[in-house]
């Protein structure tokens, strides 16, 4: 499947973890998927939707499933189809539906590498600005580190505290037009992971604009996004569709990001790669440059030259340390 609007599906190939056959675009239609599925993949979508989104056993059904992907699948249309004068409310409005009908998102996922953004950030005390914090776990370890946090999230259904304390404020923001929604700026530096891929195509290149408008001058933007090569990362992977279908509205490639991050202003990208444990005592947890950057570049390249199937095998080759994804730090100038 290509990503959004163009669906030729018809005699495109799909990965290797496919639980159902690709309709053709005339056919397809989301609310029938549940019936593609034959009874013996039900314990691999369950395994697979449990370890994707962190979650426990027995804590969603087959059906919440299904549920979610349908939602999702909906509400992605809304999104797509939202213009600039309805795009925030659209969004706000879509985010809190998500979270309010599918509950077991709004805190899931890992505790926060807080130890790689530490790494990046460097000496405290600082002033930084997240887009998108979600529950917040990222932005309270900053504050336990030393750091002053601005958190920030469209939705006021994500779960976590949303009460202020000494060091960590909360503010609503449309992830976009990020110097309309704070009086707290210059900050030395801005962060966001795993929210880049959700802004509507269209308001990208805004975003990094707005990043760049609220930083000081040598200040930092560091984000982390899932690398488009290796996706998809959003609901579409349960069900082995080989583009995102789901809410993640584009994923990128360093390429493309770094693209996008220089027309706004910014300058001296450099690749991140978090290193494996027995190589933190010796090189710190992550590894920054722009070698870094070239080398993801470089790989990013030779898997766009494959086949989807051929990419997943060379994939599995490649240490996890090195896997691509888009982590950059970017500097103002």
């Amino acid at each position: 499947m290509r990503h959004r609007g163009a669906q030729e599906l018809c005699g495109g190939e799909t990965s290797d973890t496919s639980v159902f056959a690709m309709p053709c675009a005339s056919e397809f239609d989301p609310f029938e998927l549940r019936n593609r599925v034959i009874p013996e993949d039900y314990s691999n979508i369950l395994a697979r939707y449990r370890t994707t989104y962190g979650l426990a056993e027995g804590s969603v059904s087959y059906a919440d499933i299904f549920d979610h992907l349908e939602l999702e699948l909906r509400l992605t249309a809304e999104l797509l189809a939202s213009t600039p004068s309805t795009r925030t409310q659209t969004f706000e409005r879509c985010y809190n539906e998500l979270y309010e009908k599918l509950p077991w998102l709004a805190g899931v996922g890992a505790e926060p590498d807080s130890d790689r953004w530490l790494a990046l950030l460097g000496k405290r005390p600082q002033h930084v600005y997240e887009v998108g914090s979600g529950s917040g776990k990222l932005a309270r370890a900053l504050v336990a580190a030393g750091f002053d946090v601005d958190a920030t999230d469209i939705s006021s259904h994500r779960g976590g505290d949303r009460q202020d304390t000494d060091g960590l404020k909360w503010s609503a923001t449309d992830g976009v037009h990020l110097a309309d929604f704070t009086a707290g700026a210059p900050y030395d530096a801005v962060i966001s992971d795993q929210v880049v891929e959700h802004l509507h195509p269209d308001d990208v290149l805004t975003h990094f604009e707005h990043a760049a408008r609220i930083l000081r001058a040598d200040g930092r933007y560091i984000v982390r996004i899932p690398d488009a090569l290796t996706g998809p990362h959003d609901v579409s992977r349960i069900f082995g569709y080989d583009q995102p279908i789901g809410m993640h509205l584009h994923e990128y490639t360093n390429s493309e990001t770094v693209g996008i991050a220089e027309s706004a202003g910014f300058v001296n990208a450099r690749g991140v790669a978090p290193l494996p444990g027995p190589m933190v005592s010796r090189f710190g947890p992550v590894l920054v440059g722009r070698s870094v950057l070239t080398y993801y570049k470089l790989l990013e390249n030779l898997l766009g030259r494959v086949s989807l199937a051929k990419r997943r095998k060379v994939m599995r080759y490649v240490p996890k340390a090195l896997e691509p994804r888009v982590f950059l730090l970017l500097s103002k100038p």
